[in-house]
């Protein structure tokens, strides 16, 4: 049956206004959040990949100094930020002035270096749509920086790691209403704003059409097929995100769930305004094989790789259709959701004030607002999904090693 993602944000609504006993309103947990940009004064940027290992030393360093905060972490291409809640503000205090002693012993860098290593790794070699993003990377943003690989990741050292994070760059810091002075002053003394942030990457590159390419990949036993799209520099990100919320409900409803697709990291279609990600990817996950008995008419993988293209080629007609006022209503919340502007960064709860003060201040890097969302009509982000469409695009797909004992259903 497939999940329609309006009728669970329905259901979870409906359950959330249910009748509760009357309570007192709690008391704002306190809360912090830093935020480090990966340029630098000449705008070079860090690799993400770089900059989460230093990232993961901030937060182990800052939980080592304070066990009772509930912390919480965002990296993305421009920029990390490292959030932090806890009812007894000196644990913020601790946390934040063991966030600023990087780097940490060699033996944090080393475990941290070694720990991301292992995560690349499985994000290019495991995870399918790793393996799609790094390809859909590489072809339509060449000029950007790329996360650095495991093998370049595992060749770093602890004084290399040292001289990266002792250059100069953009530092913002920020505490909601329940910070004391003293501690909102020691916030704004630590931030270094007189640095500029990066300039936006040039244009996407060409791209390579309609062209299919495959490339084995030994961790999938079906094709996993992906279309990326380049997000152009200049298109409204507001009106993208309420036309792909709108998209995706589509997708729900034209495709079955195959099985561990979010597993996999390939959702139908994944794209992340919070993250300022520069490509829209439409992914869709070919059927898993059976067993052929000798003299049985099966398909091979190629041919399952080409009905499941034809499945993205289809939704992408479903898509052509004008979005109406009906779906513009439900895509904005949950569009609003996914960004946590329903979040309060003043909430009792020390996890869901870490978790929305660090969006406040990504949104706020990124230039999220609710407002924007609000303005967006049902023509604006029909307009955005179509100009998507015809930006570069990639066509990927990852195949299965080839088996004489199996083989796939003709479609």
């Amino acid at each position: 049956m497939p999940v329609r993602p309006a009728l669970v944000v329905a259901l979870i609504a409906a359950v959330a206004g249910a009748q509760a006993p009357a309570q007192a309103a709690a008391a704002p947990c306190p809360a912090v959040a830093l935020l480090y940009e990966h340029a630098d004064a000449a705008g070079e940027r860090l690799p993400p990949d770089v900059a989460y290992v230093l990232a993961a030393v901030r937060m182990a360093r800052g939980k080592a100094a304070a066990p009772k905060a509930q912390a919480s972490l965002h990296v993305d291409d421009a920029c990390t930020c490292v959030a932090a809640a806890a009812t007894d503000p000196e644990q913020l205090a601790a946390f934040v002035a063991a966030c600023d002693e990087l780097p940490g012993s060699d033996d944090e860098l080393a475990l941290a270096i070694a720990a991301a290593a292992l995560q690349a790794d499985d994000e290019r070699h495991f995870v399918p749509g790793g393996a799609h993003a790094a390809a859909a990377r590489a072809s339509l943003w060449p000029a950007t920086p790329a996360p650095a690989d495991a093998a370049a990741l595992a060749a770093l050292t602890p004084s290399s790691l040292r001289n990266l994070a002792a250059i100069a760059r953009r530092t913002a810091a920020t505490g909601n209403r329940a910070v004391g002075a003293a501690l909102m002053t020691a916030l704004a003394a630590r931030q270094r704003l007189d640095l500029s942030a990066a300039a936006a990457p040039a244009g996407p590159a060409a791209g390579a059409g309609d062209e299919l390419a495959s490339e084995p990949h030994p961790r999938v036993d079906q094709p996993f097929v992906a279309l990326a799209c380049a997000v152009p520099a200049d298109l409204d990100r507001a009106a993208l995100a309420v036309a792909l919320a709108i998209a995706r409900e589509r997708a729900a409803v034209l495709w079955p769930l195959r099985g561990s697709e979010l597993r996999a990291r390939t959702p139908y279609i994944g794209w992340s305004w919070l993250h300022d990600e520069r490509v829209v990817t439409f992914h869709r996950r070919g059927f898993a094989p059976i067993a052929v008995r000798p003299g049985e008419r099966s398909a091979d993988a190629a041919a399952e790789r080409d009905a499941t293209a034809a499945e993205i080629r289809a939704l992408l007609a479903v898509l052509q259709r004008p979005f109406t006022a009906g779906e513009l209503g439900t895509a904005r919340d949950r569009a609003a959701a996914e960004l946590g502007l329903r979040l309060d960064p003043d909430a009792a709860d020390p996890a869901t004030a870490a978790l929305a003060l660090r969006q406040q201040m990504v949104r706020h890097r990124h230039g999220i607002d609710d407002s924007a969302l609000a303005r967006v009509d049902a023509a604006a982000a029909t307009a955005a999904l179509q100009r998507l469409l015809a930006a570069p695009r990639r066509w990927h797909a990852l195949m299965p090693t080839p088996s004489p004992a199996k083989g796939w259903r003709p479609r």
